[in-house]
């Protein structure tokens, strides 16, 4: 057990760098469940939380970010977020998420059945941190693992799409 700690230590960095809390937007519920089962056992994600539309987001961001500022927010949170969800669209909900000053450090990567270039392109301009296909497998483990290593610097870089 403790060797495999050491691993994970030498892997990730330091202790805070090992497990992510995945926040999980998702309407439905096959999906949600589909993606938990990739989540779940990952060896970075210690914990995953679903939420099924943005009301439910806004609690959990509430109880873990909102109440304490963008500088204090809980480290190594990324938001999962499904572009078509029921009252406010994914995308306009990433729009309002990047421009607070109180979750704009957040990491928030697409998930969507959606191949649709024109929205892969609005997701980048609004500055997505990733973008993922429906339905999640455990290939997009690596392109989300490199989301945890960027963190919050991501808005240190030039952005993917103007």
């Amino acid at each position: 057990m403790q060797s495999n700690l050491n691993a994970r230590r030498e892997r990730t960095g330091s202790d805070a760098d090992r497990t992510w809390t995945v926040i999980l937007v998702e309407d439905n519920p096959d999906d949600d469940m589909l993606a938990r089962r990739i989540l779940e056992p990952a060896d970075r994600i210690g914990e995953v939380v679903s939420c099924r539309d943005a009301n439910h987001l806004f609690k959990v961001l509430e109880h873990n970010h909102l109440n304490r500022g963008a500088e204090h927010n809980t480290p190594n949170s990324v938001i999962l977020l499904d572009v078509h969800l029921p009252g406010i669209d994914g995308m306009v909900l990433l729009e309002q998420l990047k421009t607070s000053p109180l979750t704009d450090n957040l990491p928030i990567v697409i998930l969507t059945g959606d191949d649709d270039l024109d929205v892969i392109y609005k997701a980048y301009k609004n500055h997505a941190n990733a973008f993922l296909s429906k339905p999640l497998n455990q290939g997009h483990l690596a392109e989300l693992y490199a989301v945890f290593d960027k963190g919050t610097c991501w808005k240190d870089g030039p952005d993917t799409l103007h």
